[in-house]
């Protein structure tokens, strides 16, 4: 009996192996066509709850210096940067240096009176108001937190009223950046790294600040002509850090595992920012939440020619990440068939 027993455990797990394989090549065979068609440039990073299914990288890290991509190469993050913004806020939450409802002005009393207004959660959940600096057209090339301040106290009126509805703003995570520096007396790469990063093992990311960091193992950016488009800002908060698809997941392992802060405040950035007519808008702190469903949060990253994404199921533990160096790329349609197999996949078990 033992033997039976045993022939047919052995069976399964022969038999759910040979299914990850196949799922692995699947996914595999996608990412190369998209990569071999000249539409993917990059390193991708697909795991679920059993582990890694794939961890590939596809390309040219530079192409004038013929330097491929590997597993490590690190990738400006643009927007996919928010997340851990929020969570710098949420660490300072939860050790008491501020709350959600804090007002800006109590960080920037230089600022217009409609400071007195914005609180913190309307920074974090784009419903403060505040135009984003890029469509004001004074980012320059070596632009910095700074710089955005100065932007700031000049604006005179706000969009709409905080809270009225949600307004993407790179301008409003930027003065969340300024807000950790104010508080934590530390730059903002620093603060990262003592209680972010080096806590999850991210070896590899920093925050490319007006300090700039040493970068492990970077990759340029090149247009769709081939031509050098490489990032030239030294914000933080918005954008500004540089990573790679190893230390992404880890950074997904210790959100799924409430590592770095508590469940109840990991819940409040999934949760939907309900506006003051009472309708919800579908952005939490730092991620986009599916209003389909609410369990799959995700961000993506465009500027200057690098393309990124992180795509998170927060029940079964299953994890997109896409970090593309190349303008010229057809991001959401490869995700569109990673998502089909991985659907299919899953119906099957």
């Amino acid at each position: 009996m033992r033997s039976i027993a045993a022939f047919i455990i052995g069976t399964l797990f022969l038999g759910a192996c040979s299914q990850q394989e196949n799922l692995t090549d699947q996914l595999h065979n996608v990412v190369e066509k998209y990569h071999n068609t000249g539409f993917y440039n990059g390193t991708m990073l697909i795991a679920d709850s059993t582990g890694t299914l794939l961890k590939e990288a596809y390309g040219m890290a530079d192409f004038d210096a013929n330097k491929p991509l590997d597993v490590t190469s690190t990738f400006y993050m643009a927007s996919v940067s928010k997340q851990f913004t929020a969570m710098a806020i949420m660490l300072l939450k939860e050790d008491g240096g501020l709350t959600f409802d804090d007002t800006l002005s109590t960080y920037f009393p230089s600022f217009p009176s409609w400071a007195n207004s914005v609180t913190i959660r309307n920074l974090l959940t784009h419903t403060s108001g505040i135009p984003d600096y890029y469509g004001l057209g004074v980012a320059v090339p070596g632009f910095t937190n700074s710089d955005v301040v100065k932007v700031v106290e000049r604006i005179d009126s706000l969009n709409f009223a905080p809270g009225g509805q949600y307004e993407y703003s790179n301008t409003a995570y930027v003065l969340l950046s300024s807000i950790v520096q104010q508080i934590s007396g530390k730059g903002f790469n620093q603060f990262m790294q003592e209680n972010v990063f080096e806590p999850t093992g991210m070896t590899s990311t920093v925050a490319y600040d007006e300090k700039m960091p040493e970068r492990t193992n970077p990759c340029k950016g090149f247009d769709a002509d081939g031509k050098e488009d490489d990032y030239q800002y030294f914000t933080t908060g918005g954008g500004g850090l540089y990573s790679n698809i190893e230390d992404m997941y880890k950074w997904h392992q210790a959100l799924q595992s409430y590592q770095l802060v508590s469940q109840a405040t990991m819940e409040e950035a999934y949760r939907p920012m309900i506006l003051n007519d009472g309708s919800k808008s579908w952005y939490g702190f730092g991620w986009n939440i599916d209003e389909d469903n609410p369990k799959s949060v995700r961000h993506n990253g465009t500027l200057t020619s690098f393309r990124t994404y992180i795509e998170r199921n927060l029940e079964s533990g299953q994890v997109i990440i896409m970090l593309n160096n190349v303008g010229k790329t057809k991001r959401d349609e490869l995700l569109t068939e990673i998502k089909a197999l991985m659907s299919t996949s899953q119906a099957d078990h």
